[in-house]
Order: C-alpha cells, then sequence, then structure tokens
C-alpha cells in the first residue's frame, strides 16, 4: 500500500516537473540555437570583412594613390566592389540567417567595413 502511494507520488512528481521543465527547455534550446546562428552569422561577416577590406588596401588603394587616381568617385567604386565581394563570399548560412532575421545584408556589411576600416585608422 505505502509502494503504491509512493510510486503514484512520484509519478505525480514527475509528470508535474515534466510539464513544467520541457517547455522551459524547449524555449531555452531555441534561444540557445539562434543565439549560435547569430554569433557564427557575425564571425563570418567580420572575418569575410577583415579579408577582403585588407586585400583591396594592399592591392586597389595602394594602387590607386600611387598613381594619384584615389578620387572620390574612385573610393565610391571601391567601396561598392568591397561590399559586393564580401556578400558574394559569405557563407549560405549567414545569408539565410541574415534573411530569416529581416537584416538588410548590404547594409549591415557597409556599416561593418566602415568600422573596421575606423579602427585600422585609430591604431
Amino acid at each position: 500500500m505505502k509502494e503504491t502511494i509512493l510510486t503514484n507520488v512520484i509519478n505525480l512528481v514527475f509528470t508535474i516537473a515534466t510539464a513544467i521543465l520541457l517547455p522551459m527547455l524547449a524555449a531555452w534550446l531555441r534561444s540557445k540555437t539562434q543565439n549560435e546562428n547569430l554569433r557564427s552569422m557575425i564571425t563570418d561577416i567580420e572575418n569575410t570583412v577583415k579579408t577582403c577590406v585588407d586585400y583591396t588596401e594592399q592591392v586597389v588603394v595602394s594602387s590607386l594613390k600611387d598613381s594619384s587616381g584615389w578620387t572620390d568617385e574612385a573610393k565610391a567604386k571601391v567601396k561598392s566592389d568591397t561590399i559586393t565581394a564580401v556578400i558574394d563570399m559569405l557563407l549560405v548560412s549567414t545569408v539565410n540567417t541574415m534573411t530569416a532575421n529581416k537584416i538588410d545584408i548590404e547594409e549591415y556589411v557597409s556599416a561593418k567595413i566602415e568600422a573596421y576600416i575606423q579602427q585600422k585608422k585609430a591604431a
């Protein structure tokens, strides 16, 4: 008799705990997955921006500055080309995450490029 009551109490506690904890665990897992996706997206963008900006500075900008071709028009073209290069080099998962979160890819990449250039100038 005592065993039956104890078994029923344990089952009841387990059922209640499962009913409460399972939805909380599922919500936590969803947020954790989303955070991992966003973190991965940010890392991919930062690495790609650094690579493209460094390459552009070494190959394109330095030659334009040496030949006095570093005009406002050239700056705009180089920036546009760099934005395009970064977007083309992003991982598919990054683009999908940005699209799913309604992030304007071109605007975000442009801001990251500007921030990286300013960071390099300050260093």
